[in-house]
């Protein structure tokens, strides 16, 4: 019976805290390629458009539907600034022009020999075919993963400057990292494998001002009085009032300082080093200060 509970209690708070790909927040690294007539190209000649990169490789054949599917997207986004920009890691040339000629594809076409060993692989950690990459207008990647995930809807989203703010993805992965830290023991019952799931979901939806504060009041009442300092519990309701009144994300990660600085010690998983607390907490206090 013990081990049981010991096994149900490891699944529980090792539940991964990753969020979907379309959450990511990093900047895309440059590149510089040969189109299909010896020109060279680079990324950052596409600067303030919302560009797609479509890994591909001949032997997938799976790859060619999406081929196809980019076209569409092409001719139905390119005047709101979208650019497609279909990467093949073979070294097969003329089979990739009789393509472009089969298909009458019309955006670009590159080429970055080496297959996995290629410049495009290793810059993008590709860990699959077809692989495709949605970048914003600001340079950052918005998505990495199966191009299936890029629907005429997400690219919409990104060319009509509607996908979630850069600051919401930052201060999410500030606020998972501080919780996936906390020690369990540190928190109540009520924080169980099925609450704590529905927490993660809301934070890997739409990143809406007001779900962000609802998940911070949550984890605030999630932990134990005694893991608090003596003084949260006279400064806690003012917290409270002023977090629901926030109206910026740089409030917001003000707020989270100010929760930060109220733990305990104690509140925090054994095997968290201090040089991992202090990179956290630099981190969040860069984020006050650059952000609008």
């Amino acid at each position: 019976m013990r081990i049981k509970i010991l096994i149900s209690l490891v699944f529980i708070f090792t539940i991964n805290t990753s969020y979907p790909h379309k959450l990511l927040y990093q900047k895309a690294k440059n590149f510089s390629l040969k189109n299909m007539y010896g020109k060279k190209i680079t990324l950052s000649m596409y600067r303030d458009k919302t560009v797609v990169l479509f890994i591909w490789s001949l032997r997938c054949l799976s790859c060619r539907k999406y081929l196809k599917t980019f076209n569409r997207y092409h001719w139905k986004f390119y005047k709101r600034g979208l650019r497609i920009i279909a990467i093949n890691i073979d070294n097969g040339k003329n089979q990739v022009k009789w393509i472009i000629r089969r298909y009458k594809l019309r955006y670009l076409f590159l080429v970055s020999n080496g297959n996995w060993a290629s410049e495009i692989v290793n810059k993008y950690k590709v860990d699959n075919l077809p692989f495709a990459v949605l970048i914003d207008r600001q340079g950052s990647i918005r998505y990495k993963g199966h191009p299936a995930t890029i629907t005429a809807k997400f690219i919409k989203n990104a060319v009509n400057l509607n996908l979630t703010s850069a600051a919401a993805i930052r201060l999410v992965k500030l606020l998972l990292t501080l919780e996936k830290n906390i020690n369990y023991k540190a928190q109540k019952k009520s924080w169980n494998f099925e609450y704590r799931k529905k927490w993660l979901k809301k934070l890997s939806g739409r990143l809406f001002l007001k779900n962000v504060i609802d998940c911070f009041i949550r984890l605030e009442k999630s932990l134990f009085e005694i893991y608090y300092k003596p003084y949260w519990k006279l400064k806690r309701k003012i917290w409270h009032k002023k977090l629901i009144k926030t109206k910026t994300y740089k409030n917001l990660g003000a707020y989270l300082l100010i929760l930060y600085k109220a733990l305990e010690k104690t509140v925090f998983d054994k095997n968290l080093t201090a040089k991992e607390k202090d990179k956290w907490l630099k981190t969040l206090q860069q984020f006050i200060r650059k952000t609008k």
